[in-house]
């Protein structure tokens, strides 16, 4: 490799070699997390976990890894990922960009200003401020740099057109992943015939859909299935529906969206309409990822009078879940791969 590391003070030094990351020793990456709970602020916790282990297996370049606003983590999380202030060199926001030997480079939620962060914690000689896009919702901050949690959001929907290493997937909850896979999954991406018979005809609907599609989805099927809006269920709730549920809708679909990913993991059949690279995304039959109103109908009919025959078709999907932290570790290492050949004028 190009570099060898060398632990020095939470930190990895270069050595063996003079190049240095534009004539400094050392490359921290630090993770600005949320006190929150949600879908978004457990991502920037997955991605603080994976940049650590990359920090002990990246061979272009040396950099550190770090943690901001540690304690603002919620102790759900803490306990789920079997994380404390000893797991992580842990930075605080005012001592960023303070060492000349350092280049900063720091990941923010889309909730967060970049311009603002660079503004009040950084010197741009020696930082560099990436927004992760989790959500769909917050408008785009043109003057930042970007990174997405799915394909969707990269491309011309969103009107920033990120190449492809800009792209890191979370992984899907291990809580879930580990009850279904005791439940019901295989390791194969197969539903055990025992979940498969057990399921109800049950419809659920995430509650980001529009109402017009609610609507005609209770007006159509109500008076012969069971339809129900996903919203204000606890844990115990939600693996409940999932267990039943043999169809899941998700009008426009943008990218992790976690009850459709959680009940595809029981068995679950993914209905969605044709947003952009939403394949990409979501590896579904293709019939599935319907066009209008009339094509929702129809594949939701098909399913619920087929459901045994249909779901071995999500197999592709229910194994992109199963290896997403795979996944997620090689969309770091792809993005880490080219910044840091740009950041230290490394030829790679």
């Amino acid at each position: 490799s190009l570099f060898s590391f060398r632990p020095a003070n939470n930190h990895f030094i270069l050595s063996n070699y003079n190049q240095t990351c534009k004539d400094r020793n050392i490359v921290r990456f630090s993770v600005h997390t949320v006190e929150l709970v949600s879908g978004g602020a457990e991502a920037l916790i997955q991605l603080m976990l994976i940049l650590q282990e990359a920090s002990l297996e990246l061979p272009i370049a040396s950099f550190s890894s770090s943690i901001l606003k540690y304690h603002s983590i919620p102790q759900k999380y803490r306990d789920q990922y079997e994380i404390d202030s000893h797991t992580f060199y842990v930075s605080g926001v005012y001592s960023l960009g303070r060492d000349v030997d350092i280049f900063e480079i720091i990941i923010i939620p889309e909730i967060m200003s970049c311009k603002l962060f660079q503004t009040l914690y950084l010197n741009p000689s020696n930082s560099k401020v990436y927004k992760w896009l989790l959500s769909s919702s917050i408008p785009i901050e043109k003057q930042c740099n970007h990174l997405s949690h799915a394909y969707m959001l990269s491309g011309e929907w969103k009107g920033l057109n990120l190449p492809d290493w800009a792209v890191i997937q979370p992984y899907i909850s291990p809580v879930f992943l580990r009850q279904a896979l005791n439940e019901c999954l295989t390791t194969t991406g197969e539903i055990s015939m025992t979940a498969i018979d057990t399921k109800q005809d049950l419809i659920i609907i995430d509650n980001d859909t529009p109402e017009n599609i609610i609507n005609l989805l209770k007006n159509t099927f109500g008076d012969t299935y069971t339809v129900v809006v996903v919203t204000g269920f606890d844990k115990n709730g939600l693996l409940e529906l999932y267990r039943k549920a043999k169809v899941v809708v998700d009008w426009c679909l943008v990218g992790a969206e976690r009850v459709p990913m959680e009940s595809m993991l029981f068995g679950a059949v993914l209905v969605t309409s044709n947003c952009n690279k939403v394949l990409r995304d979501f590896p579904i039959p293709e019939r599935f990822v319907v066009e209008n109103e009339n094509g929702l109908v129809m594949a939701v009919r098909e399913i619920m009078g087929n459901y045994s025959s249909i779901v071995p078709e999500l197999v592709d999907m229910r194994m992109k879940m199963l290896r997403g932290r795979q996944t997620m570790k090689e969309n770091v290492m792809r993005w880490l791969n080219h910044i840091l050949c740009e950041i230290c004028d490394i030829d790679c």
